[in-house]
């Protein structure tokens, strides 16, 4: 009984580390999704354009 409740405790404690990444992750795509949203309503097609990752920019030509 010890072990399982020290094996509970050890993957508890590993997924809860693991997902301090989340949060840094959604604050820095909140700020990409606010940015484009700036520049689409600004009308700069053209920097949205240059600023897309080069995988996307390569889909259409």
């Amino acid at each position: 009984m010890k072990t399982k409740l020290t094996v509970t405790c050890a993957c508890l404690a590993l997924l809860l580390t693991g997902c301090g990444g989340i949060t840094k992750g959604k604050a820095a795509s909140e700020a990409a999704i606010n940015h484009f949203h700036q520049l689409y309503n600004e009308g700069k097609f053209d920097d949205i354009w240059r600023e897309a990752h080069p995988k996307f920019r390569s889909t259409s030509n």
